[in-house]
């Protein structure tokens, strides 16, 4: 990895700039950890999603994984099929709305979450790390802003 450099010091930070570029380093990581299993980062997060919610309601609606995620709808649902022709979710019409799908974890879909997610918290303790004593506050940061 070629070594940064800081070009201006004496420049204001560009926090957005920033913000990018740690953004990108992160995703380069994740994504490499996630090609093991053959999964994009949405589809994870997605899965991971459906899991939460499975948590505490009975039917989770491909609508309410968007909220959850923060997500488009339309690209949730084509991640949503993606991840059922894979054979690791199900989707069902709703009685009272055949357009809208709940959307449930199958067995096999479960067992490759419990496996990705114990390598995705072992590479997010390795990038996170670094951050030491000062972890919690740079969480407590992050969800400030997405809370906005």
């Amino acid at each position: 990895m070629a070594k940064k450099v800081k070009v201006f010091d004496q420049q204001p930070v560009n926090k957005g700039f920033v913000l990018w570029q740690l953004s990108n380093q992160w995703q380069r990581g994740i994504n490499s950890v996630l090609k093991e299993y053959d999964l994009t980062h949405v589809q994870y997060i997605l899965l991971e999603a459906i899991i939460q919610l499975g948590d505490f309601y009975e039917h989770v609606s491909q609508k309410s994984l968007a909220d959850h995620a923060n997500a488009n709808t339309m690209m949730t649902s084509k991640v949503l099929r993606s991840l059922e022709k894979k054979g690791f979710i199900i989707r069902a019409g709703q009685d009272y709305d055949t357009r809208a799908k709940d959307v449930s974890i199958t067995r096999e879909g479960k067992a490759l979450y419990k496996k990705v997610s114990r390598r995705v918290d072992q590479f997010d303790n390795q990038f996170f790390g670094q951050l030491g004593t000062r972890l919690s506050s740079f969480i407590n940061a992050l969800q400030s802003l997405t809370l906005q």
